[in-house]
């Protein structure tokens, strides 16, 4: 594949950033294009977006695929703002999107004034507490798994590189999700460091921020509960995201995840 030119917008979803690819380019290109764009300093991005074209008639807004075709919270907020602000909306506005890694449509309300954006999240799948595992730091750990996303919950442990590969070695032979995450939640600070690992392009970064990995969080925290909405603010390495969780009778209503992004300009970059 030869140099091309790509027209691109860099999100800060909380510190968690991203490069919105706005050219259209197939998905058989996304390894190889994401690979090349994550390498480039300047950007200091973690992951990559692509913008599909879309059909009117659906009903959407918009559609995006992540480079993985895995679902991410905080992209899908980005890609929701940008539209708004593309379309010179101003104030609150909901914007409807398709996105990578789950079948029906957002919703999400986006905050022009104020750059901010929520979500509303998928349902998770799984949740449960692990128990007799050979890896004692996983006894009492949580467990949340949505669509191919499965994130464990881990207290009071400090993130580790070498602890993160190896409940990831683990997790990999035994369910293999394509997108796995670590989520380090120091109980006394209220503070979390997001570790995760997409499969299909074989990148582990740890975020600034997980809008997923807050979500998956948050659940645990809530399991107590049986009826009520509640509001988690959790820190990360490089900013801060606000989940709520509604229950009625212990069944999850509505998840969602809000926070500050900040947009770039469109650039073009040659790769």
């Amino acid at each position: 594949m030869g140099k091309q030119e790509l027209s691109v917008v860099i999100a800060n979803p909380s510190g968690n950033k991203i490069i919105f690819v706005l050219t259209p380019v197939p998905e058989s290109q996304y390894a190889v294009i994401s690979d090349k764009l994550l390498n480039i300093n300047c950007f200091n991005a973690e992951q990559v977006c692509f913008i599909k074209n879309i059909d009117f008639h659906h009903n959407i807004q918009g559609s995006m695929n992540m480079s993985g075709l895995e679902f991410c919270g905080n992209a899908s907020r980005s890609f929701a703002l940008f539209i708004a602000k593309q379309q010179g909306l101003t104030g609150l506005n909901n914007i409807k999107i398709s996105v990578s890694g789950i079948r029906e449509p957002l919703d999400v309300l986006v905050n022009t004034s104020l750059n901010r954006a929520e979500v509303s999240m998928p349902h998770p799948k799984k949740i449960k507490y692990l128990k007799d595992q050979k890896l004692s730091y996983l006894n009492s750990a949580g467990l949340v798994e949505f669509d191919g996303i499965l994130h464990i919950i881990l207290n009071d442990i400090p993130a580790s590189e070498k602890i993160f590969n190896e409940i990831k070695t683990y997790v990999m032979k035994t369910r293999n999700p394509s997108v796995f995450g670590v989520m380090f939640y120091n109980t006394k600070l209220k503070h979390m460091v997001p570790v995760v690992y997409v499969r299909d392009i074989d990148t582990t970064y740890f975020e600034g921020s997980c809008a997923s990995g807050t979500t998956a969080l948050c659940i645990s925290l809530s399991q107590k509960y049986t009826d009520g909405t509640y509001m988690y603010r959790v820190s990360q390495p490089a900013g801060e995201l606000i989940a709520s969780v509604e229950k009625n009778k212990n069944k999850i209503k509505r998840l969602t995840v809000d926070g500050k992004v900040a947009l770039s300009e469109v650039q073009s970059v040659i790769i």
